[in-house]
């Protein structure tokens, strides 16, 4: 992966905040992983070693309607999250698959653990952000 790909991520909120030193930090530590149309990201029954942030493509939310059926409720885009959710909750509670073929950046939770340690303005961030999947999960719940 070259250097422009990866200062593609400094674009996306939250990243926008880290200072050079950890700008450099998350280039040493980031990945690019392709994923295919159809394959499932993130589930249920995943681990919950990495997180996603979509850096092209779309991605599905899966979730169970009332007759217990596995249904579509939304789709994410460039930019959100997969796997943020479950990190915080250190539960997975996301089923997450692929629209059509995407790119995603892939943090080890560890460091993305150091991140939110360091960096008070993202813990905020990610308090006062009601992100869409966990709009559906809410939703899941009530009705």
């Amino acid at each position: 992966m070259n250097s422009l790909e990866i200062n593609d991520i400094f674009d996306i909120k939250p990243f926008n905040f880290l200072s050079k030193e950890y700008r450099e930090k998350l280039k040493r530590n980031l990945t690019l992983k392709k994923v295919n149309s159809g394959e499932k990201i993130f589930s249920l029954k995943k681990d919950l070693n990495y997180l996603y942030v979509i850096k092209s493509g779309d991605v599905r939310i899966m979730g169970k309607s009332k007759d217990n059926k596995l249904s579509s409720y939304s789709k994410l885009e460039k930019g959100n999250f997969i796997g943020l959710n479950s990190s915080v909750l250190e539960l997975p509670c996301e089923n997450i698959i692929a629209s059509g073929d995407l790119e995603l950046f892939v943090i080890a939770v560890p460091f993305w653990n150091e991140i939110l340690q360091r960096y008070e303005e993202i813990n905020n961030w990610i308090k006062k952000t009601l992100f869409l999947k966990e709009y559906f999960l809410l939703n899941l719940h009530l009705y």
